[in-house]
């Protein structure tokens, strides 16, 4: 059975392609995100991947508010640069050497 990675899997194209692949009983090797990892963590739940990804400055902001119960003086604020057309490639294919995926869709950041 070939398997699929989804980089980009809480966007519209990425939770589109998710329902196809349960829809038609295809395994998910690897899922990524950027900020959204709620949907992320119900997404790995759900598919059981090898891989999950969120990036690392949304990942380390939640979890750090999480872990003050929000209750901390000052703000929390996250700078990043992406250049997601020079980096798709990269992460397409750090991501395949994991998993090892058959397929590989790049979604699109929807927010």
């Amino acid at each position: 059975m070939h398997s699929i990675s989804i980089l980009g899997s809480t966007g519209s194209i990425g939770t589109q392609t998710l329902e196809v692949a349960a829809a038609c009983g295809i395994p998910v090797a690897a899922l990524t995100t950027r900020s959204n990892v709620d949907l992320l963590e119900a997404q790995a739940r759900q598919f059981h991947p090898k891989l999950v990804a969120a990036a690392a400055f949304t990942a380390a902001a939640r979890f750090f508010a999480q872990d003050q119960n929000r209750d901390f003086p000052g703000e929390i604020y996250i700078a990043g640069t992406v250049h997601e057309e020079c980096f798709e490639g990269v992460a397409a294919r750090s991501v395949s050497r994991i998993v090892r995926p058959d397929y590989v869709v790049i979604g699109e950041a929807s927010q």
